[in-house]
């Protein structure tokens, strides 16, 4: 009898653990794409950042670089939600924008991203 009953009580905790795992799984699937694809938009600002910075770059081309990648990456950025800043010293390079991220039970998550660059001017 007391046989039984640890029998019962690992067939329940092995479903548990099913559970927890698909529902990592599935969580996994749904947040990992926007965060690579926010890693790899910061990436590419932090390059139109140097460029700006050695003087290769002006505002509107990197605005449309930027515009460009987003685009590539499928992230809501619009022109507005680009903030270039030139200091005498400092180059940097801010966007914010929200990915919607559908959940079951149709939830979803409004998930925001403000990354920002900075480097130094180049003389």
């Amino acid at each position: 009898m007391g046989r039984r009953s640890s029998q019962r009580g690992g067939t329940g905790s092995f479903v548990f653990w099913v559970v927890v795992l698909a529902a990592i799984i599935y969580l996994g699937v749904k947040f990992l794409p926007p965060y690579v694809s926010s890693n790899e938009f910061t990436d590419a600002m932090d390059y139109e950042a140097k460029e700006a910075a050695a003087g290769n770059r002006d505002e509107g081309k990197i605005r449309s670089a930027i515009l460009i990648k987003a685009r590539e990456l499928k992230l809501p950025v619009k022109d507005a939600n680009i903030h270039v800043t030139r200091t005498t010293g400092l180059v940097t390079i801010e966007v914010q924008y929200a990915v919607l991220v559908d959940l079951p039970l149709g939830k979803s998550y409004l998930w925001h991203f403000s990354p920002r660059v900075t480097k130094p001017v180049l003389q």
